[in-house]
């Protein structure tokens, strides 16, 4: 048997051992953090991948046993099991990039060959390391990635949301996206800041640099060089007041301490500096409850960044009744501030608009539907004024309104979370009820319906979602194509995606949706400008 499997199996094993660990590890370079942290599916995946060469090798090595083995023929078996597999993945939808299982087939057929080529005239004892030498790599490999996550790593490919483990050191990315008539050049700037303690969060464009205010309520001043793939992160001397530390201390230890955080951010040019508008969580102390506030602040970017005159943040608005830690919350999560909503947009000179969220106070999750009752602040879009503070409702019926936006010709669009499944796309109109959570096309988590449904698939009797997305796709911030650079696409909206990873351009004519463009980014985008 002219083969490498000779000596029988036991000695191939250990190759494709071997073999299957580096390639369920080489991931992890092109993502920049180990693969086992990826998400509850990728690992399954790879993993399939990654036993698909042992799955071949044996069947070659039967093969093998019952006539003279060739490279043809293993390489026949390879490109068969590899094939199967690879169909399925095609015609399974998976969240597998079709670049990585590219290369993971030809990393197993090259490994194969290789094997075949160096066993196969005769056994070359100065060569029987091979094997416990690539098991050696793939060790290393995985301790590499295990202990040393991004850091040079992440120069290999785009990656997801930062882990708890990233390497601080600042980094830059050039990706190239494909997209309906433009090929897109994506720079990811990672480390830039400190990773926040809380999630959320939002900027704001003042004319060629950007305003971005962290979940954690930092602020820096964010000046990018696209020519030379560079940008300057400043730290400003401006805080939001957002007392985590007082709700650390009241907060049960369920409760998810980094779902307290900033909303949205707007910003607009006044007589004397920029007046900054920020939403974001507040702990009441005295009444044990928490709340969403505006505040706001006015200077001068200069004196931001020289700490001098920095000027004093004053709360314009706050939300009413506050809220108290839920007792009997299904999902044993007594805090949902993730369900903040918090986006802010300029109506007109004198007014806001700000969308808040309901915090699962839906009820399913707390018997009380503050959605519906006009008498409360929550689930609902406010209109409030810029001098005084007083607030009225706009529309209602929202469960977590995460985009807001104002076109160009006066439309209003906003985003907003399901339950599972259900994301929407709103076109508010003002006294408008867009029914939550008494209608919706989403389902509760784990069932196939909503509990509160009045009739289960429908929307009737409120206003219904100009569009829906089932499954979810994770609504976030969105925008409309302005800038001329991008000329087919002036007038689409483009729409931020938590969950997918992605941009959603849709094209909107004579009052329906014609399109629905993904454009995967491969990270989860909070919030957008142009």
């Amino acid at each position: 048997m002219d083969a490498p499997f000779r000596n029988g199996l036991p000695m191939s094993l250990r190759w494709y051992v071997g073999l299957g660990g580096l390639l369920y590890l080489w991931p992890s370079f092109f993502f920049g953090w180990p693969i086992w942290e990826m998400g509850k599916h990728y690992p399954m995946l790879q993993a399939a991948l990654a036993v698909t060469p042992l799955v071949a090798g044996v069947a070659f090595w039967w093969f093998a046993k019952q006539q003279r083995g060739r490279f043809a023929s293993l390489m026949a078996w390879n490109a068969a099991v590899y094939g199967l597999v690879v169909l399925l993945f095609l015609l399974i939808p998976v969240s597998m990039p079709l670049l990585v299982l590219a290369i993971t087939v030809v990393l197993a057929a090259g490994a194969q060959g290789l094997w075949f080529f160096l066993f196969s005239r005769r056994q070359r004892r100065t060569l029987v390391w091979l094997p416990y030498g690539m098991i050696v790599a793939a060790l290393g490999l995985g301790a590499t990635v295990a202990f040393n996550p991004g850091g040079v790593l992440q120069t290999w490919g785009p990656r997801g949301e930062a882990s708890a483990t990233s390497s601080t050191a600042p980094s830059v990315q050039v990706t190239t996206v494909e997209s309906a008539h433009y090929l897109l050049q994506a720079t990811h700037f990672e480390n830039h800041i400190p990773q926040p303690t809380a999630t959320g969060g939002g900027f704001v464009a003042l004319g060629d640099t950007v305003l971005l205010v962290t979940g954690a309520g930092d602020v820096y001043w964010l000046q990018p060089d696209w020519e030379n793939d560079r940008l300057a992160a400043m730290p400003l001397a401006i805080t939001v007041p957002l007392n985590a530390e007082s709700f650390a201390q009241a907060a049960p230890p369920e409760a998810r301490q980094q779902w307290f955080r900033v909303g949205g951010v707007a910003a607009r040019t006044t007589k004397t500096g920029t007046q900054l508008f920020v939403t974001h969580h507040y702990w009441n102390d005295a009444r044990e409850r928490y709340h969403v506030r505006v505040s706001t602040i006015t200077g001068t970017v200069e004196d931001w960044r020289a700490g001098a005159g920095t000027g004093t943040w004053h709360t314009l608005f706050e939300t009413s009744p506050g809220l108290p830690f839920m007792e009997h919350n299904r999902y044993g999560n007594p805090f949902a501030g993730l369900q903040i909503g918090g986006r802010i947009q300029f109506l007109d000179d004198d007014h806001l608009l700000v969308t808040i969220g309901d915090h699962e106070f839906d009820g399913w999750n707390d018997e009380t539907i503050p959605s519906q009752n006009q008498a409360v602040s929550y689930g609902k879009i406010l209109k409030v004024n810029i001098h005084t503070g007083a607030d009225q409702i706009y529309s209602l019926g929202h469960r977590n309104p995460q985009g807001l936006f104002i076109a160009t010709d006066g439309t209003i669009w906003s985003t907003e979370h399901g339950p599972e499944g259900g994301d929407e796309l709103n076109r508010i109109q003002e006294g408008a009820n867009y029914g939550w959570p008494l209608v919706t096309f989403g389902t509760n988590y784990g069932n196939q319906t909503w509990p509160l449904s009045i009739q289960p698939g429908t929307h009737d009797g409120y206003a219904r979602p100009f569009y829906s997305w089932n499954p979810s796709i994770g609504t976030s911030n969105l925008i409309e194509v302005k800038n001329n650079r991008f000329g087919i696409w002036s007038g689409d909206l483009v729409i931020a995606s938590l969950r997918e990873q992605s941009l959603y351009r849709l094209r909107i004519r004579e009052e329906r949706v014609l399109l629905v463009e993904p454009i995967l980014i491969g990270a989860r985008i909070r919030d957008l400008v142009e």
